[in-house]
């Protein structure tokens, strides 16, 4: 990789002023989310460890998944000592920092980015003037499309079905009644899909088949034309927390903006705190409804719903 730092050739005293230079835009992010959306849209690197500490790491990779660049370029700067460069002297430059984020080193950085279903295809670190490390960190993203499903996609439907019961419900739903269940999964999936009563789709991960996914009217005589239902999304276990939910997600919510609809629901497993949080991320909050499904014994289900 080519020496792109920029910083190599300053001069220390230089470095150390290069905080307060006009197209430093770390306190604008403290202003709120939007407005890091529009400064880093126009970036080719982001000093990520500074700008977590301003915003949380959370927000910056909603920030990262919004802006949807195909290549991304972050740094992460360490001390002398090896700690990160947020936890130098720079902290007193902002108001309560403390309150907004954390630190972030290499490796945080790097798994929120393979979370977001980013790629690392470079890696490369440079000595600064001061004895402190620049390290840059280059990504792709990921292809995931997404698409009706059709009767051939029925086993690879029916093993994913299979293999995402056995980790996500495990200590949730007994054991015995997933592998009977998962036993009449291949059948089940060539029968819905010959009937096409419901509009089911695989998720692909670089033409692979890693999830499928259904859309549809909701099935709660409670709820009007305005709402549309996540039915559910299942992934193959080997695929989980690499960012492909997230963008399942999307695609739902665009399919139901596109349809005029208002609103989002959908139902989990009131143990499930892994799916409860997964969806609590993309927006949704427990409205108050349950209602109890047998699965080998009495389960809770709420329901939770997003505005569009």
């Amino acid at each position: 990789m080519a020496d792109k730092n920029p910083w190599r050739h300053l001069s220390h005293d230089t470095y150390e002023k290069h905080m307060g230079h006009e197209n430093v835009h770390q306190i604008d992010l403290m202003a709120e989310k939007n407005r890091a959306v529009d400064i880093l849209k126009h970036c080719d690197l982001v000093t990520a460890n500074l700008v977590v500490k301003h915003i949380h790491l959370d927000n910056f990779m909603d920030i990262a998944g919004r802006l949807e660049k195909p290549i991304v370029s972050v740094t992460v700067q360490y001390n002398p000592d090896g700690q990160p460069l947020s936890q130098s002297g720079y902290e007193s430059a902002f108001a309560d920092i403390q309150t907004h984020g954390k630190n972030c080193d290499e490796a945080t950085l790097d798994a929120a980015m393979r979370g977001a279903g980013y790629m690392q295809t470079g890696r490369a670190e440079y000595e600064l003037p001061n004895k402190k490390v620049f390290i840059r960190l280059d990504y792709r993203r990921q292809k995931v499309t997404i698409r009706l499903a059709v009767l051939a996609d029925a086993p690879d439907m029916a093993e994913i079905h299979m293999r995402s019961w056995e980790v996500a419900y495990k200590d949730i739903v007994p054991a015995e009644y997933i592998r009977e269940k998962n036993a009449t999964r291949p059948a089940m999936w060539q029968k819905i899909l010959a009937e096409g009563k419901y509009p089911h789709r695989v998720i692909q991960k670089n033409g692979k088949t890693v999830g499928n996914m259904c859309v549809a009217p909701p099935q709660d005589d409670d709820l009007d034309e305005a709402y549309y239902e996540l039915h559910g999304i299942y992934l193959h276990p080997d695929y989980f927390r690499q960012g492909i939910g997230t963008q399942a997600v999307a695609y739902a919510f665009d399919m139901a903006r596109n349809l005029g609809k208002k609103h989002m629901t959908v139902w989990v497993f009131a143990e499930n705190i892994n799916s409860i949080k997964f969806y609590e991320k993309c927006g949704f909050a427990a409205d108050g409804k349950t209602k109890i499904l047998q699965c080998g014994k009495p389960l809770t289900a709420i329901r939770m719903k997003r505005d569009l």
